[in-house]
């Protein structure tokens, strides 16, 4: 008996301190000022009861004649910066990272930090990882954090941005609405033959 009230006290503190997963679903936007299609797969915020906040999603931005695409995390913290300078993936390639916006503001209780970074990523290793995901490490002068993309969010991604440059390129996809009806052998007409 003590060992189950034991069990259900430890399975109720692992799940308060995990804190939550949220994922909301990607999308397609244009940007008129810019004339950019912005296409976005998942977005995955992990928030732990403690620790940093962050949110990771997959990203393409189609411009006339330019195509870039990206692995995006925002990272939230209380603790600092993490100030990421190296980044890698899990099977040891050194990755380019870039550093986006960043600032700090104050809450009731101290000071929050929000870090954006984007991995830039090529079709042939989005390709490579359809299947098998993403799982990208990004480490600095205060810690390192993992970002995970699984095999279902790269191929829905993948998915999304194929269909936005199709439509961007006029292609349209039809859909038959009714399937093709058996073809009949052709009659021969009988014919009579009189002498």
């Amino acid at each position: 008996m003590k060992f189950a009230v034991f069990a259900a006290i430890a399975a109720a503190l692992a799940i308060a301190v995990s804190g939550c997963t949220t994922v909301k679903s990607g999308g397609v936007t244009y940007d008129s000022m810019s004339r950019t299609t912005i296409v976005t797969g998942k977005e995955t915020t992990i928030s732990p009861l403690a620790g940093p906040v962050k949110t990771l999603f997959l990203k393409a931005e189609i411009s006339p004649g330019e195509t870039g695409l990206y692995l995006v995390v925002l990272y939230l913290s209380v603790n600092g910066w993490l100030s990421a300078d190296k980044v890698w993936d899990s099977d040891g390639h050194r990755l380019e990272g870039l550093r986006g916006s960043e600032e700090s503001f104050n809450v009731q209780n101290g000071k929050v930090t929000k870090e954006i970074y984007y991995i830039p990523l090529t079709r042939p290793y989005l390709e490579a990882h359809r299947k098998s995901g993403i799982n990208i490490r990004l480490q600095g002068a205060k810690g390192s954090l993992t970002a995970t993309q699984s095999g279902s969010s790269v191929s829905g991604f993948l998915t999304s941005f194929d269909a936005a440059k199709k439509k961007l390129n006029g292609e349209v996809t039809v859909k038959k609405l009714v399937p093709d009806h058996p073809k009949r052998p052709s009659r021969k007409p009988k014919v009579n033959q009189f002498n």
